[in-house]
C-alpha cells in the first residue's frame, strides 16, 4: 500500500507542476571601456533571450591589478520582489562557467538542494589568466577579497555565505585559497585542479592547517578525470594531496573527492559543479527519515524544527519547515504502519499551507489509501475551489479526482 501511495503521489506531483529548462550559452556583450578611476564601476543590465534569464555586466576598475575587469552577475528570480539576503556563488574563469552555473543553480534551488543564490562570474582578461592563477595569485586573491567582495556586497543584498568554484588552474587556486585563507569562503569546489606546478607549496600549507579559525564548518568538494586525459604528473600530485588529507584531519573541514574516470579534463567542471553544490549545501537540504523509529530516535518534530532554525540563521532563509519535508516525513511514517501519526502530520501540513496543491493532494491520497474516500473527496473539492480561485491549470486534475470518487457507488462495502 505504501509503495503504491508513494508512486501515486509522485505521479500526481508531476502532473501538478511542469518545469522546463533550456540550456544555452550566454553571449558576451561588448562594452566601451571608459572607466579610468580606481574602484569605480559601471553596471549594464541585459538578458539572454534563449535562457530568458536577466543578468548584469559590471565593468570595474581595479586599483590592485591596475586594470579594468568585468563581472557577470545573475540574480535569483524573486530578487526584486523580496527583501531577502542571498548566498553568493563566485566563479573563476567566469566567461566559460557562467552559462552552466545559471542552469545548475536554477535546477538545484528548485529542487531544494541549494538556496537561491547570487552568481558572480569573474571574467578573465585576455592574456592574464596564468598570471592571476599562478605567479600573481596573491594579488588576484586580494582583488577578489577587497574589491569584488566590496562591490558585490554594496550593490546587492548578500548574506555572509560564499562559495568558490574553480576548474583546472582555477581549481588549484581554489585549493590554495582554502589552505591559505579558509575563512574567505564557506564552500570550495575544485574540478580537475592542476596542482603539480605548486604541489609542494600546497602540501606545506595544508600541513600547517591545524584547524580553521571560524565557528562555521568549511566544505570542500573536488573531482578529477581519468589519468590519461588529466596527465600522470597531475594525477600523482592530486593523489599525494588526497593521501595527506586522509591522514591529517583538519578541524571544521568536511570534504569529499569524486573520481570521474569516464570524463576528460574539459568535461569535469560541468558534472562537478552540480555534484559539488549538492554536497556543500547538504546542511540546507531536507532531512530524510527511513521510518517512524528513525524519526523518533532523532528527536521527532522538535529536532526537525531546530534543524530549520539553524538553517535559517546560516542561509538567511525562512525557519518554517517546508511543506514537502512534512509530506515526505508523513509518507515514511505511513509506510511503517503508523497511519494515525502520518495523517496527523498531513492534516497539520494542509492547515498550515492552505493554498498548496501538493499539501491537499498528499492528504487526499492518504485518505484514499486508508479507505476513507469521503474525506478524500472533501479535500479534492477544496483543491478544486482553490484552483478556480487561482485560475490554476491544476483545476482539470482535481476535477478528475472529484468526478472519479463521485461516480463510485461503493468503496470497501461502505457507501461513499
Amino acid at each position: 500500500m505504501y509503495k503504491q501511495s508513494i508512486k501515486h503521489f509522485k505521479v500526481s506531483c508531476l502532473l501538478l507542476i511542469s518545469l522546463s529548462f533550456s540550456i544555452s550559452a550566454i553571449a558576451n556583450k561588448a562594452i566601451p571601456s571608459n572607466i579610468n578611476e580606481p574602484g569605480t564601476s559601471r553596471l549594464i543590465s541585459t538578458e539572454d533571450r534563449s535562457l530568458k534569464k536577466p543578468y548584469s555586466i559590471i565593468k570595474m576598475r581595479s586599483s590592485i591589478l591596475a586594470e579594468d575587469r568585468e563581472l557577470l552577475v545573475h540574480l535569483p528570480e524573486d530578487y526584486d520582489s523580496s527583501q531577502k539576503r542571498y548566498s553568493v556563488l563566485y566563479l573563476l574563469d567566469g566567461n566559460r562557467h557562467f552559462p552552466h552555473a545559471v542552469i545548475a543553480e536554477d535546477i538545484l534551488q528548485n529542487e531544494s538542494l541549494m538556496p537561491q543564490s547570487i552568481i558572480v562570474a569573474i571574467k578573465n582578461n585576455r592574456g592574464t589568466r596564468r598570471r592571476d592563477l599562478s605567479s600573481g595569485r596573491e594579488n588576484f586573491l586580494q582583488f577578489i577579497k577587497d574589491e569584488v567582495f566590496t562591490l558585490i556586497n554594496n550593490q546587492y543584498r548578500t548574506s555572509d555565505h560564499k562559495t568558490l568554484f574553480g576548474h583546472s588552474m582555477a581549481g588549484a587556486f581554489t585549493l590554495n585559497t582554502l589552505v591559505s585563507q579558509a575563512d574567505l569562503f564557506d564552500n570550495y569546489i575544485a574540478a580537475s585542479p592542476t596542482i603539480q606546478s605548486n604541489d609542494s607549496e600546497l602540501i606545506a600549507k595544508y600541513k600547517k592547517l591545524e584547524n580553521i579559525e571560524n565557528e562555521s564548518i568549511k566544505s570542500l568538494y573536488l573531482s578529477f578525470g581519468n589519468e590519461i586525459a588529466e596527465g600522470k604528473s597531475a594525477t600523482d600530485a592530486l593523489n599525494k594531496f588526497l593521501d595527506l588529507m586522509k591522514k591529517k584531519t583538519v578541524n571544521k573541514l568536511t570534504w569529499h573527492y569524486s573520481p570521474l574516470p569516464k570524463q576528460v579534463h574539459m568535461t569535469t567542471p560541468y558534472l562537478t559543479l552540480y555534484a559539488g553544490l549538492s554536497y556543500v549545501f547538504s546542511d540546507y537540504q531536507a532531512p530524510t527519515y527511513s521510518g517512524f523509529e528513525d524519526y523518533t530516535q532523532r528527536g521527532g518534530l522538535q529536532n526537525l524544527k531546530e534543524y530549520y532554525s539553524k538553517r535559517a540563521i546560516k542561509y538567511a532563509v525562512s525557519a518554517e519547515v517546508p511543506s514537502m519535508t512534512m509530506i515526505n516525513l508523513a509518507f515514511a511514517i505511513f509506510g511503517d504502519g503508523h497511519e494515525s501519526k502520518a495523517l496527523e502530520i498531513l492534516e497539520a501540513n494542509a492547515l498550515s499551507h492552505q493554498k498548496s496543491f501538493r499539501a491537499l493532494n498528499a492528504l487526499a491520497q492518504a485518505y484514499e489509501d486508508i479507505k476513507k474516500p469521503s474525506k478524500a473527496l472533501t479535500i479534492y473539492k477544496k483543491a478544486v475551489a482553490l484552483a478556480e480561485e487561482l485560475s490554476s491549470r491544476n483545476l482539470v486534475f482535481f476535477k478528475r479526482h472529484v468526478t472519479r470518487l463521485e461516480n463510485v457507488k461503493l468503496v470497501g462495502g461502505t457507501p461513499i
